[in-house]
């Protein structure tokens, strides 16, 4: 299902991250977590995606280029009252097609691994290997999941 997207923003804007997290802090941990993801989303070394649905913010997609081939994703948030329908999903898809054209080979993403962290992380990892992603390595507090990008004819052919 593609969602009703009436806006897609790359500009930076750190109170919207803040607004969001701190409606869902429980899943982002303390203050100093969400202040420095604030602050990620306002640095030039971030790279943000902005939905705005009905007039209000619904996510957000902060990514970095770590390597010529890969782009991580940093941060996804969606608002809590539209949850499972498909803004995440969406986000993940436009900043794999972003990192594709810019060239990358593949996107990656850090989930804390089962049993470490907060409950709400349960479903996260599963969200991300829904949208394609493989786990690669699970040494350490983090699972680091991937997703390959096809080559930049094969993408644009399958759309």
């Amino acid at each position: 299902m593609k969602p009703v997207v009436s806006y897609l923003t790359e500009d930076r804007h750190p109170s919207v991250v803040r607004t969001l997290l701190n409606r869902q802090a429980h899943m982002f941990g303390g203050e100093s977590t969400i202040a420095s993801y604030v602050a990620d989303a306002g640095s030039p070394e971030f790279d943000s995606l902005i939905v705005t649905r009905d007039n209000r913010t619904r996510g957000v997609i902060l990514t970095r280029r770590r390597f010529p081939e890969t782009v991580e994703v940093h941060l996804v948030v969606v608002d809590d009252t539209v949850h499972r329908t498909g803004i995440g999903s969406f986000l993940l898809r436009e900043a794999a097609d972003r990192a594709r054209h810019a060239g990358a080979k593949m996107l990656t993403v850090r989930v804390l691994a089962e049993g470490r962290g907060h409950q709400g992380w349960v479903g996260v990892r599963a969200f991300y290997e829904a949208n394609g992603f493989i786990p690669l390595d699970d040494t350490g507090p983090t699972v680091l999941l991937a997703k390959h990008l096809p080559e930049l004819e094969d993408w644009e052919r399958s759309e």
